[in-house]
């Protein structure tokens, strides 16, 4: 029997859309956006300035975030808190609606399933499933590749479980598979934290697959901290 065994407030939204949304905002208020430019070095001078190495140029700021997931984690010295690591998703052809009734599936509502390695899931406004599990290529962040042995066989046990789960998607056509990095952390917890005394480099990163709530969230918070009135999270401090 698959079904609904709980409900959690929450909700799903259109990433792109939301990215656009972001960018719009930063051009609204003349900010720029650069792709395809790459910090290769940092340097923290007397005079309080934070000067960059960016895609072969020097730039000169008075405070930098990174916010840059699994990327930087070198620069940073935070190869020992944190690694790079991907994770993999495959969609399925455009389902019947007899199909998602008969998986208790109706409602379309995102989903995570109880047992481990957990599978996430959302449907396509043209009824095609979204479901992705498991992790592979540690350490590769910029190598790893789709096809590799590992990222095969990872996808394979992913088209495995979802045919299982129920008999009306014994036969389901497997259309994309893809993986994409993200940041994990030692003890599970965010890095949102300064790389010096003065608050001039802000560091935000660490979501371990929940990035799109938290470091919205952890943003409105550096925002804060940038503007004077907030203070970045302790912790590792004893009540």
């Amino acid at each position: 029997t698959l079904a609904v065994v709980h409900d959690i407030p929450g909700g799903a939204f259109d990433p792109r859309r939301f990215l656009a949304g972001l960018t719009g905002l930063v051009e609204r208020d003349a900010g720029q956006i650069f792709e395809h430019t790459p910090v290769t070095d940092l340097h923290l001078d007397t005079r309080g300035r934070v000067r960059l190495s960016v895609a072969g140029k020097s730039i000169t700021a008075a405070r930098a975030v990174f916010a840059t997931n699994p990327w930087c984690l070198s620069l940073l010295g935070l190869q020992q808190q944190a690694e790079g690591i991907h994770t993999v998703a495959v969609a399925t052809e455009p389902l019947d609606d007899a199909v998602f009734e008969a998986i208790g599936w109706a409602s379309r509502r995102p989903f995570y399933t109880l047992d481990l390695p957990y599978l996430w899931g959302r449907a396509t406004a043209d009824n095609c499933a979204v479901i992705g599990a498991g992790t592979t290529g540690l350490g590769q962040v910029d190598s790893a590749r789709v096809d590799a042995p590992d990222a095969v066989a990872l996808h394979d046990s992913l088209a495995y479980r979802i045919r299982h789960l129920h008999p009306a998607l014994r036969d389901v056509h497997i259309t994309h598979r893809w993986m994409g990095p993200l940041c994990r952390t030692h003890d599970s917890k965010p890095i949102i934290t300064s790389l010096d005394d003065d608050q001039r480099v802000l560091i935000a990163t660490g979501y371990r697959g929940h990035g799109v709530a938290l470091s919205t969230r952890v943003g409105k918070l550096l925002a804060e901290v940038i503007a004077g009135y907030g203070t970045l999270p302790k912790w590792d401090e004893q009540p």
